[in-house]
């Protein structure tokens, strides 16, 4: 969350604003902040996973989410209805930075992006009524799937991602990434082919319980 909404935050509570209320002053930083705040608070989690998921790093995906957010504050026209969902342009900024980041990234390292992708992504979270023996499997399998993803291709691993990650329609993906929807469709066809390719030599044929959500 940008320094900017903790702050107001804090200012909130010790005013004895419940948290969650808007605050009933806007303050010097204009009255769309409250409700920028609020926005960048409802995204903060889907936000930060899509950047995690996009870079395969859990700290680079942090601060990219962050920058995405700053970059939010600075653009009150997006709580305009006539500009289209806000999310919308929350989803296009997170893309973007990942994308600039990645190819950084590559460029300094000389190396291919699958060769160090998923470094420090987070594990699933446990469930509360699953063995411990369980949620090893569960994350280990995890693993090797965030893994196979990194190694797709660019525009195949982010029509992927927003689809059965964040479960974005095709017409959403479309606005996002600014391509026809058609487009999506068939890079997403492509996406699950590939996929399926990198992960049938770990899981075997047929695939497990769960393989099922990368079905179109």
């Amino acid at each position: 969350m940008p320094a900017q909404c903790s702050n107001r935050a804090r200012h909130a509570r010790a005013a004895g604003t419940p948290r969650g209320a808007a605050a009933p002053d806007p303050g010097p930083d204009g009255p769309h902040t409250a409700d920028l705040c609020e926005l960048a608070e409802h995204w903060r989690e889907p936000v930060r996973h899509l950047c995690v998921r996009m870079t395969g790093d859990a700290h680079l995906g942090e601060d990219l989410a962050q920058e995405a957010f700053r970059r939010l504050l600075r653009r009150p026209a997006v709580l305009d209805p006539s500009k289209g969902r806000p999310a919308t342009f929350l989803w296009k900024v997170a893309v973007n930075l990942c994308r600039d980041e990645l190819r950084r990234r590559r460029v300094r390292s000389g190396q291919p992006l699958g060769e160090t992708a998923g470094a420090g992504v987070e594990e699933s979270p446990k469930r509360d009524d699953e063995a411990p023996a369980s949620a090893a499997i569960r994350n280990e399998e995890g693993a090797l799937v965030r893994q196979a993803v990194m190694q797709l291709p660019e525009q195949y691993r982010e029509v992927l991602i927003l689809r059965h990650f964040h479960e974005l329609k095709r017409r959403e993906i479309a606005e996002v990434l600014e391509i026809p929807e058609g487009t999506v469709s068939s890079r997403l066809a492509e996406a699950i082919v590939r996929l399926t390719a990198l992960l049938k030599p770990l899981f075997g044929d047929p695939p497990r319980p769960g393989a099922g959500r990368f079905q179109e």
